[in-house]
């Protein structure tokens, strides 16, 4: 039987701790989960699937909008929200792609809308983005 440096085993034991660490903080800091049982059944349902997302994040205590999107092929609607809490990390989500992390600040929408449109690689111009109240 062979015998372990100590200094192996304390190398091990580092890396084994650090992945443990990495899988909880990772599943800690996943985006919610508010989304609705009848989202993605009914076509063209972008406005109240983000609607619904967002009252379902805001009763949870996470700051949620929905952001209106229209291009000159097409309009859809998201839910835009910052988790975790206190960390100044932005997300959309819509049916299609689920949770987005974006690069853009909360309060802005154009800036928002070109950060989903390039996140999703849609090429189209943005003819208009607003937060529906």
């Amino acid at each position: 039987m062979t015998r372990w440096p100590l200094r192996d085993i304390i190398v091990i034991s580092l890396i084994l701790g650090i992945w443990v660490c990495i899988i909880f903080v990772g599943c800690a800091t996943r985006p919610p989960a508010a989304e609705s049982p009848v989202s993605g059944l009914y076509r063209n349902a972008c406005l109240p699937e983000a609607a619904m997302m967002a009252q379902g994040l805001r009763a949870k205590g996470i700051p949620a909008k929905v952001l209106a999107i229209k291009t000159p092929q097409w309009g859809h609607a998201l839910c835009i929200y910052t988790y975790p809490p206190g960390k100044n990390q932005l997300w959309a989500w819509d049916q299609n792609w689920k949770s987005l992390r974006l690069r853009a600040f909360f309060d802005n929408p154009q800036q928002i809308a070109r950060a989903w449109l390039s996140a999703t690689a849609h090429p189209e111009t943005i003819t208009s983005a607003e937060f529906l109240e």
